[in-house]
């Protein structure tokens, strides 16, 4: 197969990008004396792909339902917007309600982007404070630094009740109090400490740390430091492992799906996330002609925290698709070739497809439980040791397919593996890749 070397810079982002944006706390409105609005900016940050970004973002109240606020069109639960690429996109409250109106939103987007939230504060009409914050991941688990003022919110992302534990402990580390707080479906709150934890002095300092109590949920907090006289942000607090498979297989698959988009046209491909309890993925087409990418919540969880080779799992079944519309047969080998591509040029690293491959051939080796779990796997894509050589022969081949790829390969490896040995993949070579 061969391969255009259209635009092989890698598509670089920032870390805190994301498909799925968490906006763990919103302030509209309210009495003269303190009237809050609450800004949402978003960020388009891709550097090589002129497509735009499409984003719905969804408002929800404290109890789970939707939350209408006018952000200058009226009041809506639910707004929709294009980012082109390097763009951005402003959504300010009008602080139309007397009262105070509070809640948390999701951002969801078709590739990557960033998102932050401002509160402003505004006593009679005049801007008292202002205060920032980006977008906050779901974790088992978030600990913040603590005063007896500090300020807590808590958004519930799961359509079931969540009950969320929160231990207090003083600057020893010794254990003060426990208390809980339950969540609806979609739910959310938000408090002072000293609300939950009573006799807490002025001058009380020591951390705060928020867990799931059951069935390790993911949940989104935020949280805003307070003394006598000032408001300030606090570090993000969360927990960044275990990962958050549902968003991190999303946004593996939108960036690959951008970069195969180079190579043949990828309009339409969905993708399928399993709960089922099987290490594998696989690329289909029904009768119809819609081609989908299936990847299993226990692959992803296989690869522990390494996103890298989770893309490369994507990137091998998202070449499969570009094999079904070039109408070409499937073939493992050659779809490993064209992933290692794949995962170059979105930014991933391609030495990657060896880890993954590596992982498995580790894991299938095991004559126990987990080589017969992975059984299924190994009889529907071929020999590993045969794919790893080929991944390394495809590192070879890739970066000299043209004057553009050598470049790209060469800067990947400038920043990514500055201190690999010369001889390795990566950099200039001979043959070509088909």
């Amino acid at each position: 197969m061969a391969l255009t070397a259209a635009s092989a810079w890698p598509q670089l982002q920032p870390a805190n990008s994301g498909v799925l944006l968490y906006l763990p706390h919103l302030a509209d409105g309210g009495p003269v004396e303190q009237r809050w609005q609450t800004t949402l900016t978003f960020t388009n940050s891709s550097s090589v792909d002129v497509a735009s970004a499409s984003v719905v973002v969804d408002f929800y109240g404290d109890n789970g339902s939707p939350l209408s606020l006018d952000f200058g069109d009226g009041p809506k639960s639910t707004v929709s917007f294009e980012i082109p690429a390097n763009g951005i996109r402003v959504l300010q409250s009008r602080m139309a309600s007397a009262d105070l109106v509070t809640g948390w939103a999701v951002a969801r987007a078709s590739r990557p982007i960033q998102g932050s939230l401002s509160f402003r504060m505004y006593s009679r009409g005049q801007p008292a404070l202002e205060i920032a914050s980006h977008s906050t991941p779901p974790s088992y688990n978030f600990i913040y630094p603590a005063t007896s003022r500090l300020g807590i919110a808590v958004a519930n992302p799961n359509n079931s009740y969540t009950t969320v534990w929160l231990r207090l402990r003083d600057s020893t580390g010794a254990e003060i109090g426990q208390q809980s707080i339950m969540l609806s479906p979609l739910g959310h709150t938000a408090f002072n400490l000293w609300q939950k934890f009573s006799g807490l002095s002025d001058t009380f300092t020591g951390t705060l740390e928020l867990g799931a109590a059951a069935d390790f949920q993911y949940f989104v907090a935020w949280a805003l430091g307070a003394d006598a006289s000032l408001i300030y942000s606090l570090p993000s607090g969360e927990f960044g492992w275990p990962p958050y498979h549902w968003e991190r297989i999303w946004r593996v698959f939108l960036k690959l799906r951008a970069a195969a988009q180079k190579v043949t046209d990828m309009t339409g491909v969905q993708l399928e996330i399993s709960p089922t309890q099987k290490i594998n993925a696989s690329a289909s087409r029904d009768s119809s002609g819609q081609d989908k990418v299936t990847i299993t919540f226990a692959l992803s969880e296989f690869m522990g925290d390494a996103d890298s080779e989770v893309a490369a799992v994507a990137a091998h079944e998202l070449a499969h698709v570009i094999q079904f519309r070039m109408n070409r047969v499937p073939d493992e080998l050659e779809a490993d070739r064209v992933g290692t591509w794949l995962l170059l040029l979105a930014g991933y690293d391609p030495y990657a497809m060896l880890g993954m491959l590596g992982r498995l051939q580790a894991a299938a080796g095991d004559p126990g439980l987990l080589g017969q779990i992975l059984r299924e796997f190994m009889d529907t894509h071929g020999s590993f040791p045969t794919r790893i050589a080929t991944v390394l022969d495809a590192l070879k081949y890739v970066c000299s397919y043209s004057e553009e790829a050598q470049k790209a390969c060469e800067v990947y490896k400038g920043l990514f593996h500055p201190r690999f040995p010369a001889n390795m993949p990566l950099r200039q070579g001979t043959g070509e890749l088909r």
